[in-house]
């Protein structure tokens, strides 16, 4: 006789998870007209700029090419390396985390005036930059399109994440910790729609160590860690 189909197991239960739609992003850069072509300078400047400058300049160096040549993470401690030669400064400068640290853009500021106020006190004379290496006071703004790529499971979260262009790592890991607040991003916001469930995920992607290392590596390691933690969905 054939046997009786065991109707008693427990069904697994469904992912409550909404579709993720992935955006890439670009930045469309603009000139403010200031310059400063010495430490004293850059920092009267960095008093007075527009809040938006100081965010391009922190907040969006991740998307400029200059990042990818500098293992500094903002364009003020890029400069102090490369045109003032003062590896003690972009040091300092570099320190700064701009996500876990500052609730604010003039919290930003308040840091990056204090550091390099304190570093010119303990100098004789004003750090001038090489020639041909003025810093350019930019504003930015970001222009975001849809990539026509969705996931609806993790594990299709971690394949399409290496499809898409590298600017959506940008703007669903960096950009939505400033955008929707709470230092939280995208993929994060996503899971929780299912937080009992993806618990553990939600605090293996929190314990990325991410704010040194560039975007591919970061794409490397968020889809390793959301493949490792992919349930059977």
């Amino acid at each position: 006789m054939p046997k009786e189909r065991n109707n008693n197991r427990p069904a697994k239960t469904r992912s409550k998870l909404p579709p993720f739609e992935f955006k890439e992003c670009s930045i469309l850069i603009s000139p403010t007209g200031q310059k400063a072509s010495n430490l004293a300078q850059l920092v009267f400047a960095l008093r007075h700029v527009d809040p938006q400058v100081i965010y391009h300049h922190v907040y969006r160096c991740f998307l400029k090419h200059t990042y990818q040549q500098s293992p500094f993470p903002n364009d003020f401690a890029i400069w102090a390396a490369q045109a003032l030669d003062d590896y003690l400064l972009a040091e300092k400068l570099a320190n700064l985390d701009p996500y876990e640290e500052c609730g604010s853009i003039e919290e930003v500021r308040e840091y990056l005036v204090a550091a390099i106020e304190n570093h010119l006190a303990e100098r004789v004379y004003v750090p001038v930059a090489k020639p041909g290496f003025d810093f350019f006071f930019e504003r930015s703004v970001l222009h975001v399109t849809d990539s026509g790529l969705v996931a609806h499971s993790v594990g299709e979260l971690a394949e399409k994440l290496q499809q898409v262009q590298v600017s959506a790592v940008y703007y669903h890991f960096y950009d939505a910790r400033r955008r929707l607040g709470g230092n939280l991003d995208d993929f994060r916001r996503w899971l929780m729609n299912d937080k009992k469930r993806y618990k553990d995920l939600i605090r293996r992607i929190g314990e990325i160590d991410f704010y040194l290392i560039d975007l591919e590596e970061l794409r490397s390691l968020l889809a390793r860690v959301l493949q490792e933690g992919a349930p059977d969905d």
